[in-house]
């Protein structure tokens, strides 16, 4: 990857994706970009705090590291690999899983018991 490239917007939470998107008035930004803005810099992006820069900085690290210049890698990029797209893919994947069994599971507490549990003197305690 080239520092040119773009910056794989996808692969960001939605609320990264749209604090990044803001940032760069709509445009999707390249890595350059994104590596143009200092890590206490993007802590003052509306929407950014520790755990979407984290998310950030992970993104990036998991790139491949060709074209960044050394002055911007550290010892952890220096052994960095690139991640496989069916890696990604599968990752992407379990985690909208995990998103709909937690949407689930909300829906199911907030119901609380339902009117056959009370008509039929069901206890769930």
């Amino acid at each position: 990857m080239e520092p040119g490239d773009l910056f794989p917007i996808e692969r960001c939470s939605k609320r990264l994706k749209a604090a990044i998107l803001a940032e760069f008035n709509g445009l999707p930004p390249t890595y350059q970009d994104i590596l143009r803005i200092p890590l206490k810099e993007w802590m003052t992006v509306p929407g950014i705090g520790p755990s979407l820069l984290k998310e950030l900085q992970s993104i990036l690290h998991n790139r491949s590291v060709v074209g960044r210049d050394d002055s911007s890698m550290n010892s952890a990029d220096a052994g960095a690999k690139p991640i496989e797209p069916d890696l990604i893919a599968r990752l992407e994947r379990l985690q909208r899983d995990l998103k709909k069994l937690q949407d689930d599971i909300q829906a199911l507490m907030s119901e609380g018991p339902t009117k056959q549990d009370a008509s039929n003197g069901s206890d769930l305690h």
